[in-house]
């Protein structure tokens, strides 16, 4: 299914800094938390077609899942430094909103 520029837009400017908030106040890392709120964004769009009810809460109760599925993944595998050559999600979501910002 193919993103929807200004859907995608609307919520990250309706909630994202909410959003962001919300996930740091849990994590305390900025770069994690911004992978986050993207990740919670894609999953909440691959699921939109069923969802009732408040958006809102579906994307807080989304992070929320998110936040403990890394932390119970983190407790099953050692600690790995990232490279500085990896590719992040967050660079990723920032050359998407600043490309899309300039159309």
């Amino acid at each position: 299914m193919p993103l929807d520029e200004d859907v995608v837009a609307a919520i990250y400017r309706d909630h994202g800094t909410a959003l962001r908030r919300f996930v740091l106040s849990a994590c305390r890392d900025p770069q994690l938390a911004d992978d986050i709120v993207q990740e919670t964004v894609l999953r909440v769009w691959q699921q939109a077609p069923h969802i009732t009810g408040s958006l809102r809460s579906y994307l807080f109760r989304t992070a929320r899942n998110i936040m403990i599925d890394n932390y119970r993944k983190a407790q099953r595998r050692p600690a790995r430094r990232r490279t500085a050559n990896w590719p992040t999600l967050r660079a990723a979501r920032n050359a998407w909103m600043n490309s899309s910002t300039r159309s």
